[in-house]
């Protein structure tokens, strides 16, 4: 076991080691194509990926679904928006992007140790 799992106790370092195995053997999450609703009353976009702010849009001037053309690296999506191609914050939006379902055994963990906060769903 890695030497850094001494220092955390053992419950920890079960819980930690047991979270990292369902995060490596889960399915990736599907990249999202549509922007089904925008979160806030206005939206900030951007010109750029990487720019600055250049103005906000009233919510209600948005008509959605939005196609997404391109995702950045930094959470940003590449819409369009009134014939222009804007950028908009993924935070401010809601997408069609699926979560991948994690089916977990690990009721002989936490039966075996105090409730472990945060711990997620056991099948």
């Amino acid at each position: 076991m890695f030497s850094g799992f001494r220092k955390l106790g053992t419950p920890t370092a079960v819980a930690l080691a047991a979270g990292t195995a369902i995060w490596l053997a889960s399915p990736a999450a599907a990249e999202p194509t549509e922007v089904l609703e925008i979160k806030v009353k206005q939206v900030v976009y951007y010109e750029s990926a990487d720019g600055k702010a250049a103005g906000r849009i009233a919510r209600d001037q948005i008509e959605v679904p939005l196609k997404i053309k391109k995702i950045s690296p930094n959470g940003r999506f590449l819409v369009t928006i009134g014939g222009k191609d804007l950028w908009i914050p993924k935070l401010l939006t809601k997408t069609d992007e699926a979560a991948p379902k994690v089916a977990a055994d690990c009721q002989n963990i936490t039966k075996s140790y105090a409730a472990t906060r945060g711990f997620g769903d056991c099948n």
